[in-house]
């Protein structure tokens, strides 16, 4: 089993282990703030075909440890999973289990569906977490920056979209487990 925790160094016993990036330590430096709200925006098909071209055919995002992990910062007062054809039906399921909303899309890029979320809630959250590497993502990310928001990009550090980066008020390395998304 691979884990996000290999593939980054440094850190602080302050934060979980999986909070290693300068900027998210300066956003949890306060401990958890029950009046941060945040919105976690993740493009499943995007972190599910990275994760295993990384990690290998066995690894999957750990969808549970990132709800759990921001929550260490905050209120997550909603969290959506964008997903398209092709996907298992349980995989849904699996992820409803976990608090995550689901959203379905017939376009075979998740763009679009990922921005229209964004847009409709940005307004409820102080925070928002867009979890995939994909730098198309760019002028969302200064549209959020700009309207006030925290910006957290939420990816496996090495191949995420610098463009996206540098966009980012923090960085959350995406957790990884070798087995299904639900024990």
């Amino acid at each position: 089993m691979s884990s996000s925790n290999s593939r980054t160094s440094g850190g602080t016993e302050q934060v979980p282990r999986s909070l290693r990036h300068l900027n998210l330590y300066t956003l949890s430096q306060a401990g958890n703030d029950p009046q941060r709200r945040i919105i976690v925006l993740a493009d499943t098909v995007n972190l599910y075909r990275r994760v295993r071209a990384v990690d290998g055919p066995a690894s999957r995002p750990d969808y549970g440890r990132i709800i759990a992990d921001l929550g260490s910062l905050g209120h997550v007062v909603r969290a959506v999973a964008l997903f398209n054809d092709g996907v298992p039906a349980r995989f849904p399921e699996e992820l409803r289990q976990l608090g995550f909303f689901t959203r379905f899309s017939h376009a075979r890029d998740l763009d679009d569906a990922l921005v229209a979320e964004a847009v409709r809630l940005h307004q409820q959250a102080d925070c928002i977490v867009i979890a995939s590497h994909d730098g198309d993502y760019r002028h969302l990310a200064s549209l959020l920056r700009a309207s006030g928001r925290e910006l957290v990009v939420c990816a496996i550090r090495n191949i995420c979209s610098r463009r996206l980066l540098v966009l980012a008020s923090a960085f959350y390395e995406l957790p990884v487990t070798g087995q299904l998304a639900v024990q």
